[in-house]
C-alpha cells in the first residue's frame, strides 16, 4: 500500500493493468471532488500532472475527468477486495460517453477551460436533497433525501444514508435536483445492499437548448437502489 498526497491508499502490490488504473482513477476523482480550493478555477490545472500520467498509461484521451473507455458497450464489472476489508464488493459503471468537445484558453489542462461539453447516456433520478445542521458538521456532509427525516438513536448514531459535496461549498436550502448515476456498488455478503454514486446537476439554457452542469457529487445507500439503471436517457453536460 502507498499513501498518496490526497490521503488515498493505493494498492501497488497488484499488476498495474488497465483495470487497476480505472479503479484508481475513480477513487482519486471521488476523493479530489471533496477538496476545497481558494480559487475554483484551479481545480483542473491542479490535476494536470496526474491526468497526463493516466492518459499515457491508459493510452487514452482525457475529457475533464472522463475517458473514452466509457464508450464501451454495456457496463464494466470488476471486483474490489480492499474497500470492505475481508469482504469483496462489486462496482458496476453505468455511464456511457457518446460525444465530447473541450476547448482551452491556452495549454490543455494547465489553463482555464474556454468551453466544454460531453454527451452521455445514463440513468437519472430527481432527488430532494436537504442539508441540515448536524449533517453539515461531518466531512463530507450528510444530507436528508427523498423526504426522509431520520434521527440518531442509541443504536444508530449516524442514521443518514446520503453524503456528498456541492462544488460551490455547503448548501443551506433544500431543493430537488436531477441526479445522474455514475456507478453502483454491492456487497457479496449483503445481496440487498446498494450504494450508488451520482452527480448532482442543475439545468442551464444555452442557445434555447437545455443542458446541465454539475453542481456536486454524492453517494446514497440502502436496501434497494434509488436509480433505475435499466432506464437511461441521453443528456448533455457543460
Amino acid at each position: 500500500m502507498a499513501l498518496d498526497r490526497g490521503g488515498l491508499f493505493l494498492d501497488l502490490s497488484h499488476q498495474l493493468d488497465h483495470l487497476w488504473y480505472r479503479k484508481t482513477w475513480r477513487r482519486i476523482i471521488e476523493g479530489y471532488s471533496l477538496r476545497e480550493f481558494t480559487f475554483s478555477q484551479d481545480r483542473v490545472p491542479a490535476m494536470a500532472g496526474i491526468t497526463r500520467y493516466f492518459a499515457s498509461a491508459l493510452e487514452d484521451v482525457p475529457i475533464l475527468g472522463l475517458w473514452t473507455w466509457l464508450t464501451c458497450q454495456g457496463c464494466v464489472l470488476y471486483t474490489i477486495g480492499s474497500k470492505y476489508a475481508d469482504q469483496e464488493g462489486q462496482v458496476l459503471e453505468h455511464l456511457k460517453l457518446l460525444d465530447r468537445a473541450v476547448q482551452w484558453r491556452g495549454t490543455p489542462y494547465a489553463s482555464p477551460v474556454e468551453s466544454a461539453q460531453v454527451k452521455v447516456e445514463g440513468a437519472v433520478q430527481e432527488i430532494e436533497i436537504r442539508p441540515f445542521t448536524e449533517g453539515s458538521s461531518h466531512k463530507p456532509p450528510y444530507f436528508l433525501v427523498l423526504g426522509e427525516d431520520l434521527k440518531p438513536t442509541v443504536k444508530t448514531k449516524i442514521p443518514w444514508r446520503c453524503a456528498g459535496q456541492f462544488d460551490a461549498g455547503d448548501a443551506s436550502e433544500a431543493a430537488i435536483y436531477l441526479c445522474l448515476l455514475l456507478f453502483s456498488e454491492t456487497k457479496s455478503s449483503e445481496p440487498d445492499y446498494a450504494c450508488e454514486v451520482f452527480l448532482i446537476l442543475e439545468p442551464v439554457e444555452i442557445r434555447s437548448a437545455v443542458k446541465y452542469k454539475r453542481v456536486g457529487m454524492a453517494r446514497i445507500w440502502g436496501r434497494s437502489p434509488t436509480f433505475n439503471a435499466a432506464k437511461t436517457i441521453s443528456i448533455v453536460l457543460v
